[in-house]
This record gives structure tokens, sequence and C-alpha cells, in this order.
């Protein structure tokens, strides 16, 4: 009986060794506190991406920066700086004669010059002196054609101690223009009488003046826009330059060379 308890008890044994060992059963997370991950002090949250829609517009570009000055004419000039302003512009009633012609023809002619006063303003910065050249350039224009001309150029060096200024003055020559009024009269019927009037020659217009320091042209000044335009426009300025004046007052074209 001892000997069957005792194979009982080795064979349970043998099948207990043989048997795998059991798995431990995985062990439940703990659940996460109530609320988001805000709510939690210390916690980190991760935003979202967002997505891009289609018709969200494109971001705007930079704002393009003002363009830069003229270094190389500010470099230039050495510390000269320069203002020019009209000081007079216009004329006065000139001579006045009466001519007598054919068929009781009575013409009267006046004639009217007018010329420009312009001052320049120079400032040296600098604390040595320094020169400048300017170019005067008074500019007419026809009483009829409203031609534009240069009727005379006048230049000007100048020269300024340092940290100091100084004005010039400069005046042009006059240019004419004549009023013709011309009366007639018939012994033969009064109804033709009458009279008219006609205007030649040219009155200034305005002015441009070039500033140069060295060989630089380091500033350009005109009274008016149009001819601070053409001041600016080399090719304007050459035409300028090349246009001959209207005829003045009294003046054939077989006179004129």
């Amino acid at each position: 009986m001892k000997l069957v308890i005792s194979l009982l008890f080795g064979i349970s044994a043998t099948l207990a060794l043989a048997a795998p060992p059991a798995t431990p059963a995985p062990k439940k997370k703990p659940l996460p506190p109530l609320g988001t991950a805000m709510d939690r002090p210390g916690a980190k949250s991760t935003p979202k991406p967002q997505a891009k829609s289609a018709l969200t517009p494109p971001a705007k570009p930079p704002a393009t920066p003002p363009p830069a000055p003229n270094l190389a004419a500010a470099a230039a000039s050495r510390g000269l700086s320069f203002d020019v302003r009209t000081l007079a512009h216009g004329g006065g009633q000139g001579e006045k004669g009466v001519a007598v012609g054919s068929e009781g023809q009575v013409s009267e002619v006046r004639l009217r010059g007018s010329q420009i006063t312009i001052e320049i303003l120079v400032r040296n910065l600098a604390r040595e002196a320094d020169t400048a050249r300017f170019e005067c350039l008074f500019v007419g224009k026809g009483v009829s054609s409203e031609v534009l001309f240069v009727w005379d150029r006048v230049e000007r060096q100048i020269t300024v101690p340092g940290g100091d200024h100084k004005r010039e003055t400069v005046q042009s020559e006059e240019v004419l223009s004549a009023e013709t009024r011309t009366r007639y009269s018939s012994s033969s019927s009064s109804s033709s009488s009458g009279s008219q009037k006609k205007e030649s020659g040219s009155r200034a217009h305005g002015w441009i003046v070039r500033a140069f320091v060295g060989e630089h042209l380091v500033k350009v000044q005109a009274s008016n826009t149009t001819l601070d335009r053409i001041g600016n426009d080399p090719a304007q300025l050459a035409s300028l330059l090349k246009q001959k004046p209207p005829l003045a007052p009294g003046e054939s074209e077989k006179s004129k060379p």
C-alpha cells in the first residue's frame, strides 16, 4: 500500500516539473485623471497641425524698400549743397514807334523786353574751401509759335570757404517781343476802316541751372516742372540747345544768319 502511494507522488512530481510555467496576467494601466492636458499642471499639449485650405490667400511679399538716393552725386559734391531761386522775371514797356503806310494805314509798334534774375546759394559743410561751377540756361518761348529755346547761357565759378556759404546773383540778357497795331481807313467807304494786332518775337519762360563739382554733374534745378524734366534728360536738353529762336521783332528771314 505504501509502495502504491509513493509511486503516485512520484508521478505527480514528474508531471509538475514537465508542465510549462504559468504566464502572469498583464497588469492593467491606471486610468488617466479626468480633464485634458491643459487642465493638469505640468503637462504639455501638442497642438494638432492645421490643414491648409486652398482658399487661404498666400502671404504678402515684403514691401519694396524706397530707392536709395543718388550716392554718386552726394559723394561728388564733397559737402557742397546748392539752391537756386528767382529774384525777378519780366520786363517793362520798351520803345514805341509809329509808321504811316500807303492807303491810309498807320502802324504802331511797341517793343517789350523781358529778362530773368536768379540767385544761387552755395553752402560748404566741409572744413576746407571748395569750388563749384554753375551752368545757367535762360529759356525763352516764342510769342506765336510757343517754341522753347535757350536765348542766353551764363557760367559762374563759385568758391566757398569751409563751413561758410555764398550767394551769387546772375542776370540774363534781354529777350524782345513786339506788339504791332495797324489801323487802316479808306476815304471812299467808312465800312473798310478797322485795326489789326500782331505779336512777334519771344518772352522769357524760365531757367535751368546745372551744378558741377570737378567734372561731376551733382544737381539740376529748374524754374518749373517742364524745364526740370528737360534738364534731367540729356536727349531733351541736347534738343533744346539746338532749337533756333523765332524771328526777333523787325528781323526777316533774309537778314537772319
